[in-house]
């Protein structure tokens, strides 16, 4: 009977780390990840007017918890282009910063 226990009691921790696993790797799968900016270029950013569209991106991206954030004119462009380019592209965000920021200020 006790033995029956610690068995169950391994397979649940076996289990548990086994999701915790899989969760770190998905986590890095994700920070490697590379596409195109698609919404970081669209040009209704133009001068940060179309708020609902905005707001529609930025809650896509990141759900309630971040979209208020996401929402604001500095933390835009950061935040979409880390969300397209992932972490471990730091020129291709620069470069993805830069022409978001360009189009927010109306900039060509």
């Amino acid at each position: 009977m006790v033995k029956k226990s610690f068995e169950d009691k391994i397979k649940s921790n076996k289990k548990k780390a086994n999701l915790r696993v899989m969760d770190m790797l998905n986590c890095l799968k994700n920070q490697e990840k590379k596409s195109e900016p698609i919404e970081c270029k669209n040009p209704d950013l133009a001068n940060f007017q179309n708020t609902p569209h905005i707001k529609e991106v930025c809650y896509k991206f990141y759900g309630e918890a971040k979209g208020p954030q996401c929402t604001q004119r500095k933390s835009f462009c950061p935040m979409c282009c880390k969300h397209y380019i992932g972490i471990k592209h730091i020129k291709d965000q620069i470069d993805c910063k830069q022409t978001c920021e360009n189009i927010i200020l109306a900039k060509n």
